[in-house]
């Protein structure tokens, strides 16, 4: 079993009021009667969950609660908004816990630490190119998605730093030596697979992506 080096302790219920008002807040505004009245939307929100536990069980692990992985989250937030996009990976994540990949003590960790900070900056990424930059197709693509992945995965990792040196679990220098040194390579990664899957689904099925309008990004309207 995966630990996750943050199991008591100040920090850990900082990350259990955060995370859990965080996803309390998401599943009271979240879009339930249209996920509800769509079976095509129910089996993409179900679908991209079990890519999120694919996704997540490929994964190089460092020291305890430190690991390397593709999180998904500007890919879920775009489907399908920020608050099912907290849903689905905390769903994931109850999966993982579910298999033995990791313990319940390190689930708010978790649960702040990857899904709901990558979440909400992949949401207001996304609010603000919608608002500085025009409606554009290529805009969308590089300036939403692949930095926006890219910005995600850099928050998740800056954060875990931060939380982890202050609680005295890792020292600042061993988390630069032993994480932050892997931190554009995450990046890098987070944006292709991001990028990668969110082109088909635009190129396929551009009217299933919440937060992309074929009519808006694709005519300029």
């Amino acid at each position: 079993m995966l630990g996750d080096g943050l199991n008591s302790g100040w920090g850990w219920w900082l990350c259990l009021l955060l995370y859990g008002s965080g996803l309390l807040l998401a599943m009271w505004t979240a879009p339930w009667r249209k996920i509800l009245s769509q079976r095509l939307l129910q089996h993409l929100f179900l679908g991209a969950t079990v890519l999120l536990i694919g996704l997540w069980q490929m994964r190089a692990g460092l020291s305890p609660g430190l690991s390397i992985h593709i999180l998904g989250a500007t890919l879920v937030t775009l489907m399908f908004g920020w608050a099912l996009g907290v849903v689905a990976m905390s769903l994931a994540l109850l999966a993982m816990v579910l298999v033995g990949h990791l313990g319940w003590e390190a689930y708010p960790v978790r649960g702040l630490l990857m899904i709901l900070i990558p979440v909400l900056v992949s949401y207001g990424h996304h609010l603000l190119i919608r608002r500085l930059l025009p409606k554009n197709f290529f805009v969308y693509l590089l300036g939403t998605v692949f930095l926006g992945a890219g910005l995600s995965v850099a928050a998740m990792a800056l954060a875990t730093a931060l939380l982890y040196s202050l609680a005295n679990v890792y020292s600042l220098q061993q988390l630069s030596y032993e994480y932050l040194v892997f931190l554009p390579l995450m990046m890098l990664s987070e944006a292709m697979i991001n990028g990668m899957l969110m082109t088909g689904l635009m190129a396929n099925y551009p009217n299933l992506i919440r937060t992309f309008g074929a009519k808006n990004y694709i005519d300029g309207h």
